[in-house]
């Protein structure tokens, strides 16, 4: 399970954050590379990607497995969290989610 931090010190619920968030915000968060990965994948892997309420989003990636990824609000902070083993910032499957998200508000 990977687990990273999006937003610290905020008041806004996840709904508001993604109505917020832009593609150069989701690069500068995961890098190149990773947001490019991410963005092919919102483009033609997403299997699922659904509000439950103002502060949970939950959404599904069919890459080299299945990926479920659920950003929540926890207290002051934005998180996301993703079912693949990655060890950096901000994986593909994050970036996937928040890409898609974005570009069907």
């Amino acid at each position: 399970m990977y687990t990273t931090i999006l937003k610290t010190g905020t008041n806004q619920s996840v709904k508001e954050f993604i109505e917020a968030l832009t593609e150069s915000e989701i690069r500068e968060m995961s890098g190149t590379a990773t947001f490019n990965s991410g963005k092919n994948y919102a483009q033609t892997s997403m299997q699922d990607v659904e509000f439950i309420y103002e502060n949970k989003l939950i959404g599904s990636v069919e890459a080299s497995d299945s990926y479920e990824v659920i950003i929540e609000k926890d207290e002051d902070k934005i998180v996301a969290e993703c079912d693949c083993n990655f060890a950096g910032e901000l994986c593909d499957h994050t970036a996937a989610v928040l890409v898609y998200a974005i570009t069907h508000k």
